[in-house]
């Protein structure tokens, strides 16, 4: 039987290590400092910024969080990028342009990407398992064959496409050869339209209608914040997207796209790893969405006269 003194000591020590425990817990990347920029308007940065903010929160509520959003330009971005170089202890640079501003000003300090295209395919990195260069993150892409096998699925009668896309977005070429690659090994017609700003993009959805039996959409603003003006042009001839967005807007059918809460998160894991457990940057893989989202809009399904398979029905968000 334990003395009271016994039982004392034991519960001053258990105190003790609580309080230690505790101390440790709530001091998780205490003083450490981040910085998050990216250049124009974009929701798929802002919900995975939510993402890695949720988990910060969580995980590593020490870790301090400026953000600087919506910016004019490269050049604007800049002079905060040279600055937080000195400030902060990382710096996490969202969208696809915002992997193209690393590789023209590589950084001193560990980065982080997300809201971003394959940063392999984009230049910025060789191995995205063994990123180089001090930088990693996580990117939404999902290869595009993905995406077709999945289209042609649900629209087995599919044999040409258009693919529009947005001039000189950095995604835009690799969705391009990505899509016709998988063309041209499963006897579909490609064709692709690259569009400059709204009024271009529905000059030439004209042009192609009657040419194609389905419509692409690629993964930019310019599409997804005017997918209604070509659902609007194309009659009878189904949409699919690239990217959840114009299905959840009722103007595509059907896409496949990663969970960018769910990338937030993942990054937000990145950066603690890198921040606080004290790992290499290089001992970071860049990360994707293993298990992404498919989409389906019910409205369009019933206009267009399309049965998805029940495989694809019991998985699928559908949109009503």
């Amino acid at each position: 039987m334990f003395s009271k003194i016994s039982v004392k000591l034991v519960g001053i020590a258990l105190a003790v290590v609580l309080a230690i425990s505790s101390s440790l817990f709530a001091a998780a990347g205490d003083g450490k400092k981040v910085g998050v920029l990216w250049v124009h308007k974009s929701g798929m940065a802002q919900r995975v910024l939510d993402g890695m903010q949720q988990t910060l929160t969580k995980s590593a509520p020490g870790i301090s969080v400026e953000v600087i959003k919506d910016i004019e330009s490269d050049d604007a971005a800049l002079p905060v990028y040279e600055k937080w170089q000195k400030e902060k202890d990382a710096i996490v640079f969202l969208r696809s342009d915002g992997a193209k501003f690393l590789m023209a000003h590589p950084s001193d300090i560990p980065a982080f990407i997300g809201a971003c295209n394959n940063p392999e395919k984009l230049g910025l990195i060789k191995n995205m398992k063994k990123p180089e260069g001090n930088v990693t993150g996580v990117t939404y892409y999902l290869p595009a064959e993905y995406k077709m096998k999945l289209f042609k699925k649900v629209l087995p009668g599919m044999k040409k496409v258009a693919l529009i896309v947005q001039e000189g977005h950095p995604s835009s070429p690799i969705e391009q050869a990505e899509v016709k690659q998988f063309c041209s090994q499963n006897s579909i017609t490609y064709a692709d339209a690259v569009c400059k700003n709204k009024d271009d993009l529905k000059a030439k959805v004209e042009k192609l209608l009657g040419s194609v039996d389905v419509f692409i959409l690629g993964n930019q603003n310019l599409l997804i914040d005017n997918s209604a003006v070509v659902l609007e042009v194309c009659g009878d001839t189904p949409i699919v997207s690239l990217t959840e967005k114009p299905v959840e807007k009722k103007s595509a059918l059907i896409a496949m796209a990663a969970d960018d809460i769910m990338l937030g998160n993942k990054l937000g894991m990145s950066v603690i790893d890198v921040l606080v457990n004290g790992k290499a940057v290089s001992e970071v893989p860049v990360k994707i969405d293993e298990q992404p989202n498919i989409l389906i809009c019910v409205e369009l399904m019933k206009k267009w006269g399309v049965k998805p398979p029940m495989d694809i029905i019991k998985v699928a968000r559908l949109i009503k």
